[in-house]
C-alpha cells in the first residue's frame, strides 16, 4: 500500500496551511475554512470536490448509524414523549429526515397508533432511497420531496438539517401547509460570534455548511411566535474549524419550541 506524501509529517502540516488550502481549493479535515455566504462556499471548491445531490451513495450515508437511538435523541424522545400522553401526537414533519432514520429509532422507544403518520421530507435521492428500502412494507412512514404535498403536522422535526438548507429555517416553517404545535431542532451547529459557512467532508467530496447563532435561532422563533421550552448541548459534537486566516468554534445544540402561550 503506497503512502501519501502528505501523511509525511512535514508536508502534513504544510497540508493544513491555510493559505495553501485556499489557494489549491481543497480544504482538511472534517470541516474547513470559513465563508460569508452558501454560494461563496460553493465555489470556493473545485467541481470534482462538489457532491451531487442525486448521489446514490451520498442519499444513504449513515443511515444505519442514525437509525438507532443516541444520547442527543433523548430530548427528542422527551418532548414527543409528553406530546403523545397529551393525545396531541398524530403527525409528524421530518424535514431533512434521510431514509427515515428517527422514525426507525424513535419507534423502538414509542408505541405509534395505527393511524399515526411520520412524514419524512427529503430531496428526491433520498426519498428514492427510503421508498427503496421500504418496500411493500406499509409503515407509518412516508416520503415527500416537497413540503407542499404534506399533511398539517403537530411536530415539526428539524434534526441535523438546518446547517444543510439552501433556504432558511423561517422558510421551512412558513412553508408547513399549518403551524406546527411543536417545533424540535437537533444537532444545530451553533458559534459564538458571527455566522458564517464552513465545508465538511463527505469522503472526497465537501458541502457547504452553515454553522449559525442562538441569536439568529430565538429571531426565527420569534418571528413565528413560539416559546423556548428547552435548550440542551450535545457534549460530543464540539468541534474547532481551521480556515484561511486561523480557527473558529462550532458546537452543536437542540431546541424544542412550543405554539402554546404557557
Amino acid at each position: 500500500m503506497s503512502l501519501s506524501p502528505w501523511k509525511l509529517p512535514v508536508l502534513k502540516q504544510l497540508r493544513q496551511c491555510g493559505w495553501l488550502n485556499e489557494k489549491l481549493r481543497l480544504g482538511f479535515g472534517p470541516y474547513w475554512g470559513m465563508f460569508p455566504s452558501r454560494g461563496e462556499a460553493e465555489q470556493f471548491l473545485r467541481p470534482d470536490r462538489r457532491a451531487s445531490p442525486d448521489d446514490d451513495e451520498l442519499a444513504e450515508m449513515n443511515a444505519d448509524i442514525f437509525s438507532t437511538v443516541h444520547p442527543f435523541d433523548w430530548p427528542m424522545l422527551f418532548f414527543l414523549g409528553q406530546m403523545q400522553k397529551r393525545e396531541r401526537l398524530k403527525t409528524i414533519t421530518d424535514f431533512g429526515g434521510h431514509v427515515g432514520v428517527k422514525y426507525h429509532a424513535y419507534k423502538t422507544q414509542m408505541a405509534f397508533p395505527p393511524d399515526f403518520l411520520w412524514q419524512v421530507v427529503d430531496i428526491p435521492a433520498v426519498c428514492k432511497a427510503g421508498r427503496r428500502r421500504q418496500g411493500d412494507d406499509k409503515t407509518n412512514l412516508v416520503y415527500h420531496e416537497n413540503l407542499k404535498d404534506t399533511a398539517p403536522c403537530d411536530v415539526l422535526i428539524c434534526s441535523g438539517v438546518v446547517q444543510y438548507l439552501d433556504h432558511s429555517l423561517s422558510d421551512v416553517i412558513k412553508r408547513l401547509p399549518q403551524r406546527a404545535g411543536m417545533v424540535l431542532l437537533n444537532k444545530v451547529a451553533v458559534t459564538e460570534g458571527p455566522a458564517f459557512y464552513t465545508l465538511e467532508s463527505l469522503g472526497f467530496v465537501r458541502v457547504p455548511y452553515l454553522v449559525t447563532t442562538i441569536p439568529a435561532l430565538d429571531a426565527i422563533r420569534e418571528e413565528h411566535g413560539y416559546r423556548l421550552l428547552a435548550r440542551w448541548e450535545i457534549p460530543d459534537r464540539v468541534f474547532t474549524i481551521a480556515h484561511q486566516r486561523g480557527h473558529r468554534n462550532m458546537r452543536m445544540i437542540g431546541e424544542a419550541w412550543s405554539a402554546d402561550p404557557v
